[in-house]
């Protein structure tokens, strides 16, 4: 009993963090007021196209984690359209927040024709303006923890140096483009930072954008325990608790599988021990009943007598 409430334990610790892991937040948006479009319009329809497209392409596409499409870029009503997935989530991760950001855009940001949406695991986007190949650093779209850290000085001269690091892990690796550290600030606490580009920035341009966030994010709120600042071409945040995973997603994935072909292994071999347990113990209880019955009869001469003298006809199963 006591192995059984363990593995049942560790089965409900391992599908609680894989709940926890989707959990879709969203952090903030931005919803431009100076071009609007009518409903039903050519816009309304160029629009409805490229947020239907950006989703296919991430449910067919489990590795995309960035994709660009435009529908009518030849004509006025043009629209473009981008999604970015942070650079740690998981695929399905990446393509529920994709579709559940489709669905809140249109509502939060009705008839407008440049809008941006962050969440935790992913960004979307559209305009009507090409912004592929361009570096934007407006709107900045942020936020902060309202809870303070003691020796703030101490923890923001931490916090630079740990999003630096960060910061250029992005910029120095083109192949990914993101980039996270982390540091101990005290024996209770560690500060994680983590900082991403959109893959279509050079080098320089990601480097730039980045130290333009961080600068923002130091500058703004000193001494809080999180925050994040959001431009449309990368994204900086901060926490003392971890909220990505240091793991490469191919190697999150893998250790996924293994662990639930494990778990798996662990169940079956369980139930097949107890099964062949209960099973030996039914048969060796048998075999007792079957001792203690025959002599049961063999010593008492009057059940025996009695048993004797009727015909096997009316006793015995032919």
């Amino acid at each position: 009993m006591p192995r059984t409430r363990f593995l049942l334990l560790f089965m409900l610790s391992f599908f609680t963090l894989k709940a926890a892991e989707s959990t879709l937040t969203m952090s903030s948006h931005y919803c431009s007021n100076s071009s609007t479009f009518a409903p039903n319009s050519t816009y309304h329809a160029n629009l409805d196209r490229v947020l239907d497209v950006l989703i296919r392409d991430v449910v067919a596409d489990p590795d995309n984690e960035f994709n660009f499409t435009s529908s009518g870029a030849s004509s006025s009503e043009a629209v473009y359209g981008s999604f970015m997935c942070r650079g740690d989530v998981s695929n399905k991760e990446c393509a529920d927040c994709v579709k559940n950001a489709r669905v809140e855009i249109t509502q939060l940001c009705q008839m407008t024709k440049t809008t941006f949406m962050w969440y935790d695991q992913c960004m979307l986007r559209y305009s009507n303006t090409n912004f592929t190949r361009k570096m934007e650093l407006e709107p900045r779209l942020g936020g902060y923890n309202d809870e303070n850290i003691d020796q703030s000085d101490e923890f923001m001269k931490l916090l630079n140096q740990t999003m630096d690091h960060a910061a250029r892990e992005a910029a120095w690796h083109p192949s990914r483009m993101y980039g996270h550290r982390n540091a101990k600030f005290n024996q209770e606490k560690t500060l994680y930072t983590f900082a991403q580009c959109v893959p279509y920035l050079s080098k320089n341009d990601c480097w730039y954008c980045l130290r333009n966030a961080t600068s923002s994010l130091l500058s703004h709120q000193k001494g809080k325990i999180g925050g994040r600042v959001f431009l449309p071409s990368c994204f900086v945040r901060f926490e003392i608790y971890p909220f990505y995973r240091s793991s490469s997603k191919g190697k999150v994935h893998f250790l996924l599988k293994i662990s639930a072909a494990i778990i798996a292994a662990v169940v079956g071999s369980t139930l097949l021990f107890y099964m062949i347990v209960w099973h030996l113990r039914r048969g060796s209880r048998r075999r007792v009943l079957r001792r203690e019955s025959k002599s049961y009869l063999e010593e008492d001469p009057i059940g025996g007598k009695f048993l004797n003298s009727i015909p096997c006809n009316l006793i015995c199963k032919q």
